[in-house]
Formats: structure tokens, C-alpha cells, sequence
């Protein structure tokens, strides 16, 4: 098993700045099995918009809206 500690430089701690690391990271780095944060408001919100976001993409209304588009 290996392990690494990946430290990014953040302008703002918002959700919106959050998520854009995120990516970077796993466009960069690849996805993650696993994420250990202290559960602070912009790691909770990013969760929050991260699950409100895949929940709408698993509605197949929504999925026939965006491909209407």
C-alpha cells in the first residue's frame, strides 16, 4: 500500500474553489479511493453540490432535457 499528502494552494476557501482543485487534482493525479478532510463548511458544501449534481444525472427526465438541448 502507498500513500502521499497532496498540498494545493487555494485563493479562497469557497465551494466553487474547492471543486476547481478537486478537479485539477484528478485530471492531474487521477481519482482517489479515499479523501481525508476535517470536515470543515467548503468540504461540506462542496460534498453537498457534488451529490445534488449527480443526483440530477441519474434522472432520466433530466438526461432527456440536456440531450433535447
Amino acid at each position: 500500500m502507498t500513500r502521499g499528502v497532496h498540498i494545493e494552494v487555494v485563493t479562497s476557501l469557497s465551494t466553487e474553489a474547492l471543486i476547481a482543485v478537486l478537479r485539477s487534482f484528478i485530471a492531474n493525479r487521477g481519482k482517489p479511493k479515499i479523501i481525508y478532510s476535517d470536515n470543515c463548511t467548503n468540504i461540506q458544501g462542496a460534498a453537498k453540490e457534488l451529490h445534488e449534481n449527480n443526483e440530477m444525472f441519474q434522472s432520466t427526465s433530466d438526461i432527456a432535457s440536456v440531450l433535447d438541448f
